[in-house]
């Protein structure tokens, strides 16, 4: 019985099988098929067994959802609660303004929450097309969702893989994988068995769902469709991944908590003490209530989100696209980034670097403008082959030089893009030398031959390919010096082949270049299979054909993806800031190490690890290991997921790039995940920040950015804490001495989430002039020590302030309580106004510290202001906030107490900063 007919529906669970491994003949038996393809009824019934060839949608929160989540955030149940106790008490107009506070709340914060399912919707865009198949014998072109196992799928050049597929028939097919594999060279395909254990990058005889057929042709029979495809399975990987808390939403929740606790231990307290001492307990509800109210920063979770947006513009100017607002901030703390090579740390467009031939052997050629004199003509001529001998096809003359006008293999554009670069376009070219004949690049025979028509007395047949093999082809070598053609002896063969090694060593991709003419009546080449039927492999000049003998070798080419020009300077500045680069790449070992080193990394034994040895570690082995390793080679989308993960358990903030759809569930798992801007929508999806114009540079300058943003939230915690607890100490001093609330519920609000907000705006544009890329503020704490004790002693000494301020206006007098509260509400917002100034720079005086760098503080201070006038002279607002119209010397007396508070705030300063100072000596 075979495999599929086993398969019932429901489809059962994914078990992967190896079909790589397999033989063909036990493929068609397994999948109950044929060359000739399924007949109708057999794939209707299959389409009713089997699942269709779509990837399943996530169903996404709906905005209610999103807003219920919010309301059940600590700090609002708190609210919510102090909300209900003063409808139950018959106080509407407090419970108004509080309610007002919680909704401008929830419904901002459910705007920052709110995320898409955009990765799971691209993997379906991306994944799905159409499709040619055999049924019943006969081609068809049918729906790619319609495919099911045991179909037969034909490919050629430029179609995108429908299914996954067990390869049978090929003609020089290669297949580019770099959306899965992370490779960016197309992979050559055959149609023989490979061991189990191979990985994806190495598996011939396969073809991916969503990877594009870029040469040659082939059949393959339908193995895996939808979910169970390899794309399928780094769709449940993205899916399966929960969301990591960043270092800021921790922060926040353990100063939401204790916020929450304290609050909840001070109205307790109070309302036994209250009722100890006894007091009603209608009051002391109403006291409750109105601690609650002081203790909770509301406008806070405003500010932080401000802030996060403020640098998320800040990081957009420098080439980089945030896509969350927390993101912003995590790469500021982050402990390791692993880097895609491909595409991140290098180019991922191959180019000529080198050029070398009899006389020269030194690195001549590394873009426009670059070219050393001496070696013009050199390399002029081995350009001419290499455009000429190339199937890749390019733009029009006069048309801009983007590699986005070639299309072909990448060895071939480099080739063209380099001889574009210098004025040798193929049709130009190909007017003057039209191609007569081709033997196409074959991988096995390593080479590829073109003839051109020349002049009337000779034809020009180019070769290209493999050193070693046109060196079999090659009696002479071109001398430049002295324009001639010479013989190729065993000394200069020897010198060849050393120059070649020696590229092969610098990571290089080495292309020989030979030509030579031939009589005008040859016109075929390709009719020669001589060359293949030659008693197998020919290993010298005297058992090859005619055809292939006495060529003329002109020089080698090297070949490479370029590392970034900003790459190794970006590594060193974020190592500086503290934070580690890990490269990841799906290339073999040699090249990632000569990358490696290129770029600064560890390239020890212990510092590289490739592919198939992580797969046979344990976690636990892994664990212990993965700090000493800088780089992956040979890595499958399932290693980088783990590598990820093990940084993580070690307790490291981790950020991880990329571009492909094999980077998706690692650029998910990080905590934050940055793509490029010519990646895969699927990766752009999955990521946090988009690097816009793929520059490596622009995530030193986010990670500024990111401790910018984390120090104006330090500025913006200490600013509302501040102020939250001057009115906690203030209720607890009244309650004490027995007074009546200086300040009302209501007025505690505007404070907090009116009169405050726009210098905390303000406040959130500062700049930072310190050096925050040393790593000392990888770090940093929302409330370390200083900025305690500066809550604390600022809390303490306006709390006394205005509660001495309330007292020498009320005296105890009921007719005196109106006016005496409206100057403590009146004091209370404005010396928050005053004393902002001061906390701006925590090391140095306000007059010290330029204005110039933030002149919207000025104006957030202005128009706080007006905001308290407004409460204090308008009518509707003089009923909600039960205040009453005060005269000059009321606001001159205001003023003088809030330069009071800030003379007090810079000496606490003073003290603090001259203790440092004098530990640091001692």
């Amino acid at each position: 019985m075979s495999l599929f007919k086993k398969h019932q529906s429901p489809r059962p669970e994914r078990v992967l099988t190896k079909w790589w491994s397999y033989k063909l003949e036990d493929v068609w038996q397994h999948l109950d098929t044929s060359e000739m393809g399924l007949k109708t009824e057999e794939v209707i019934k299959r389409q009713k067994q089997y699942d269709f060839n779509v990837l399943p949608a996530k169903k996404e929160d709906s905005f209610l959802a999103v807003i219920f989540r919010q309301a059940r955030s600590v700090l609002m149940l708190v609210l919510i609660g102090a909300c209900l106790i003063s409808v139950f008490l018959g106080d509407y107009i407090d419970a108004g303004v509080i309610l007002a506070g919680i909704l401008v709340n929830i419904f901002f914060g459910a705007w920052q929450e709110r995320k898409t399912a955009n990765t799971l919707k691209a993997l379906q865009k991306v994944a799905i097309t159409h499709a040619r198949v055999f049924r019943g014998g006969e081609e068809k072109i049918i729906d790619g969702a319609d495919l099911v196992p045991g179909d037969i799928v034909v490919l050629g050049a430029g179609d995108k893989v429908p299914a996954d597929l067990r390869l049978f028939k090929i003609h020089q097919l290669k297949i580019n994988e770099a959306v899965l594999t992370g490779e960016s060279e197309p992979s050559p395909k055959t149609t023989h068995p490979v061991p189990k254990e191979t990985v994806l990058a190495d598996r011939q005889n396969m073809a991916y769902l969503g990877t594009l057929a870029v040469e040659g042709n082939t059949f393959g029979v339908v193995v895996e469709t939808g979910s169970r495809t390899e794309f399928g399975r780094l769709q449940e990987l993205i899916s399966n991944l929960g969301a990591e808390k960043t270092s800021l939403q921790k922060k926040m929740d353990r100063l939401a908590i204790f916020l929450t606790r304290l609050v909840l231990v001070l109205a307790v307290l109070v309302f036994l003490f209250g009722l100890i001492f006894g007091y009603a307990p209608v009051e002391m509800l109403t006291l409750s209530v109105a601690i609650a109210v002081s203790a909770i920063p509301e406008g806070l979770a405003i500010l932080a989100t401000v802030i996060l947006a403020l640098g998320m513009q800040k990081i957009l100017k420098k080439g980089a696209l945030v896509k969350k607002l927390l993101a912003a901030e995590v790469l500021g703390s982050t402990d390791v980034i692993c880097v895609d090579k491909t595409g991140t740390i290098t180019e991922g467009n191959m180019r000529v670097v080198k050029v070398v031939s009899d006389e020269i052997s030194q690195e001549i050629f590394d873009g426009v403008g670059s070219l050393a004199p001496a070696a013009m003509e050199t390399t002029l001529f081995l350009m001419h082959i290499g455009v000429l001998c190339n199937d890749a096809r390019t733009m029009k003359k006069g048309e801009p030089l983007p590699e986005l006008f070639f299309a072909g293999n990448l060895t071939d554009r480099a080739l063209l893009l380099s001889g574009a670069e210098l004025g040798l376009y193929k049709n130009d070219l190909e007017k003057k030398f039209p191609r007569l004949d081709e033997v196409l690049f074959d991988s096995r025979q390593k080479f590829m031959m073109t003839l051109h028509q020349g002049d009337s007395h000779h034809n020009v047949i180019y070769l290209k390919g493999a050193p070693e093999k046109v060196l079999l082809f090659a009696n002479h070598f071109y001398n430049y010096k002295h324009k001639r053609a010479e013989e190729l002896d065993a000394l200069r063969r020897e010198k060849i082949i050393r120059q070649y090694e020696i590229l092969s060593k610098e990571g290089l991709r080495v292309l020989a270049l030979a030509y030579k003419e031939v009589q005008p009546s040859l016109l075929a080449i390709s009719d020669h299979n001589s060359y293949a039927a030659a008693s197998g492999e020919p290993k010298t000049r005297a058992a090859l054909p005619d055809i292939y003998t006495n060529f003329v070798f002109a020089g080698l080419i090297g070949i490479k993806d370029p590392v970034r020009v900003e790459a190794k300077e970006t590594i060193r500045l974020i190592g500086e800031a503290g934070i580690k680069t890990i490269m990841i790449t799906g290339d073999n070992r040699f090249t990632a190490e000569i990358i490696g080193r290129e770029i600064g990394l560890g390239t020890a034994g212990k510092n590289i690890l490739e592919g198939d040895e992580l797969e046979e570690m344990s976690p636990t082995e892994f664990k212990k290991v993965v700090k000493d390793i800088q780089i992956y080679a040979r890595t499958t989308p399932e290693q980088k997921l783990k590598i990820v993960q093990a940084w993580q358990e070690n307790g490291a903030v981790t950020a991880m790039t990329g571009d492909g759809i094999n980077d998706a569930p690692a650029l998910k798992q990080a905590n934050i995940g940055i793509s490029l801007g010519t990646g895969n929508d699927v990766a752009k999806e999955a990521s946090d920040i988009i690097l816009l114009n793929n520059n490596f540079q622009n995530i030193a300058a986010a990670v500024h950015e990111g401790r910018v943003i984390f120090a104006n939230i330090k500025k913006v915690v200490l600013y509302f804490l501040s102020d939250s607890f001057s009115e906690v100490f203030i209720i607890i001093g009244a309650l004490l001495l027995g007074w009546p609330m200086p300040v009302l519920a209501s007025q505690i609000i505007w404070v907090n989430m009116i009169d405050d907000i726009f210098p905390a705006l303000a406040l959130a544009r500062d700049s930072e002039t310190e050096n925050l890329m040393d790593k000392k503020y990888k770090k940093m704490e929302i409330l370390d020590r200083q900025n305690k004790t500066l809550i604390f002693l600022i809390s303490l000494v306006s709390a006394v302030l205005i509660l001495f301020t309330f007292y020498i206006f009320w005296q105890g007098r009921a007719e005196n309580f109106i006016l005496a509260n409206t100057i403590s509400f009146a004091l209370l917002g404005v010396n928050t106004l005053f004393y902002i100034f001061s906390i701006r720079q925590s090391r140095l005086p306000f007059w010290r510290v330029s204005w110039l760098k933030n002149k919207t503080l000025l104006a957030g201070v202005i128009a706080g202001f007006i905001l308290q006038l407004l409460a204090v002279y308008l009518a509707p607002f003089q009923i909600i906030f039960r205040t009453v119209p005060l005269n000059f010397f009321h606001w001159l007396y205001v003023v003088a107490m809030s330069f009071v508070i800030m003379g007090l705030i810079e000496l606490v300063k003073w003290i603090f900063n001259n203790k440092q100072t004098n530990e640091l000596i001692n």
